[in-house]
């Protein structure tokens, strides 16, 4: 992706979390002026605040059609399928014709479609499984999570495509484990380890054994033992620590674990158990670090505990909670 195409992905998303906030407080003139100084900032961020304007307008006009439609007994359906996760304020209650109208202006409460398309096993919001591999080994796939399986002759390949899994692989010298998330490659041939991708980087904790995990491009290595956590960015910035073995996959003990990470990272995490949409609203504020240990079966409390020790404000609207420092 290039630098414009995620300028202009950014100023989208961020329209829409504006646009919800101004929903919930209409009437706010403070909350008008940030809005009218991020439009004047860039002329990325008025076209994606006018797209979003209109394809909300587009949204009351399919829901005018759809409720005419019903008061005389028809049932529209354009087979669009919704997110668990889709705020009922954003598409209105919406079904068929409204909600394929969304699909089409790409708005980004929707699950990655493509994703679900190429999943051989998924999972959804506070859901985990265990799935037993024909290899021997075990896959525990964590929250809103899913991965593709591709076994051959000679290799064991898995591609992380969301959120989290934790693996204990099945020794077998003459076919490699490996899994790939994105920009990353992770080869084992015996051991347990979690990987997970958040925040446009992935993350690989050693319960035993030995791991190496790579980029794609060969610009960097880390070789991984037992209670080493490796983390890579996209670009390929890599770095290593040592943490206790409780840190590592905490997840499957209904714990989030915390050490100096990015408040963006901690926000996929709890994302992923909450019924509601998780945004923060300030890219600044993705980067603050957070520690702490969270209860994964009430990320709302989770979210209040990070809110009162890091001094940000925490809204709720249209099934959304909306994080800030204002």
């Amino acid at each position: 992706m290039t630098e414009i195409s995620d300028k202009r992905e950014n100023a989208e998303n961020q329209a829409v979390e504006w646009f919800i906030l101004l929903e919930e407080y209409p009437g706010d003139a403070g909350l008008k002026q940030k809005i009218q100084d991020w439009c004047d900032e860039d002329p990325l961020h008025l076209a994606a605040w006018q797209d979003c304007a209109q394809t909300n307008f587009i949204l009351q006009q399919a829901g005018d059609i759809e409720g005419r439609a019903t008061e005389k007994g028809i049932q529209p359906d354009m087979g669009a399928t919704l997110s668990s996760k889709t705020p009922p304020g954003v598409y209105r209650g919406l079904k068929g014709f409204a909600a394929a109208t969304l699909l089409v202006f790409g708005i980004t409460f929707f699950q990655p479609f493509n994703i679900w398309l190429q999943a051989d096993h998924q999972t959804t919001t506070a859901e985990s499984r265990e799935i037993d591999l024909e290899d021997g080994s075990v896959l525990y796939l964590g929250a809103d999570s899913a991965v593709d399986l591709n076994y051959s002759a000679d290799q064991r390949r898995i591609k992380l495509l969301a959120g989290e899994a934790y693996f204990d692989v099945a020794p077998d010298k003459n076919r490699p484990f490996i899994v790939t998330a994105g920009e990353t490659e992770t080869r084992a041939l015996g051991t347990a380890f979690n990987i997970s991708l958040y925040d446009e980087t992935v993350y690989v904790g050693v319960r035993h054994g030995h791991v190496r995990l790579s980029h794609k491009s060969g610009k960097n290595e880390l070789d991984l033992q037992i209670h080493d956590v490796g983390s890579m960015t996209e670009a390929g910035k890599g770095q290593k620590r040592t943490v206790d073995n409780s840190f590592i996959a905490s997840w499957r003990k209904g714990k989030l674990l915390i050490d100096n990470h990015s408040l963006g990272s901690v926000i996929d995490q709890l994302d992923r158990y909450s019924e509601n949409r998780i945004i923060i609203l300030e890219a600044p504020l993705k980067n603050q670090r957070i520690t702490g240990v969270y209860d994964l079966s009430d990320p709302d409390s989770s979210i209040a505990a990070i809110a009162r020790s890091n001094g940000i404000q925490v809204r709720t609207a249209m099934g959304t909670t909306l994080l800030s420092s204002f």
